[in-house]
């Protein structure tokens, strides 16, 4: 997670960074999946 996750957590008071931080969280979570774990055997 330290090294490939975008799970980090960023504090501002600005709006308009906040407002950049939120367009790109919901940029990526267009194009997020469900996790489906492997079908086990």
């Amino acid at each position: 997670a330290e090294k490939r996750n975008a799970e980090n957590v960023t504090f501002t008071e600005s709006a308009a960074v906040a407002g950049w931080y939120l367009e790109n969280w919901n940029d990526r979570k267009a194009l997020s999946r469900p996790f489906e774990p492997p079908a086990q055997e």
